[in-house]
């Protein structure tokens, strides 16, 4: 017997044994496996890697790069600074020179007063009034003090002292008998001065110098020899 669309639509159709009819053939049954792109996941991770792996390889060699020149910059910048400490105090010097060149007529002037105040203090020395004596003290202490505000001492030249070619100038030359006073100082013509704290002198000191001469013994020797004796 025929059957109309009407009761067709009111019976459930039939399925097969073991399948729910409320479940599809597209639908997920619990604890089924979720279906994915499980290799292809895998597969774009792995490419981000070894993307990534080159950038930072780049990386720490621009880093290298740029650690390597800023050392040099630094070494370049040091050289730079040294020169000009060095240009700077060469400036300094050279100007100090041109100073003490100005005042050297000053200094020279300065040192014959001293000169002059000195000998004047020892012959004052032997008379009876001190008081000329101190007088002439007091002279010499004050031209020490006018040099020291030039920033000048004395080098202390005394008789007896050992000569130094680099203090001394010798002015004249007196034979002596005496082999202890060979090259020593004689007398002090002119006190020698020089920068405080400098190694070279700026005026030498003039004095005349003992040289050890055998002759001298020989030829007394001869002439006490040679005069009568007398009693």
């Amino acid at each position: 017997m025929p059957v109309n669309d009407e009761a067709r639509e009111g019976i459930p159709a039939q399925t097969e044994p073991g399948v729910s009819p409320s479940t599809s053939a597209d639908e997920e049954l619990p604890g089924a496996p979720m279906p994915g792109p499980s290799r292809d996941s895998s597969d774009g991770s792995t490419a981000e890697n070894t993307t990534s792996e080159p950038k930072n390889g780049v990386a720490i060699d621009e880093l290298a790069a740029m650690t390597s020149a800023l050392e040099r910059f630094h070494a370049r910048a040091e050289q730079y600074e040294s020169i000009i400490r060095r240009m700077q105090t060469r400036i300094e010097e050279l100007q100090a020179d041109q100073v003490r060149e100005l005042l050297k007529p000053v200094i020279l002037k300065l040192a014959s007063l001293h000169t002059e105040a000195t000998t004047a203090q020892e012959r004052a020395s032997t008379f009876e009034d001190d008081s000329v004596r101190k007088d002439f003290d007091f002279f010499v202490s004050e031209i020490e003090e006018a040099l020291g505000l030039l920033d000048i001492e004395s080098i202390g030249v005394s008789m007896a002292d050992e000569f130094d070619a680099g203090k001394h100038a010798a002015r004249r030359r007196i034979d002596t008998d005496d082999p202890a006073l060979d090259r020593r100082i004689a007398k002090v013509l002119r006190q020698g001065f020089a920068f405080v704290g400098a190694e070279r002198v700026l005026l030498p000191a003039m004095v005349n110098v003992y040289r050890y001469a055998p002759s001298v013994q020989s030829e007394t020797a001869s002439v006490a020899a040679a005069s009568p004796e007398t009693n």
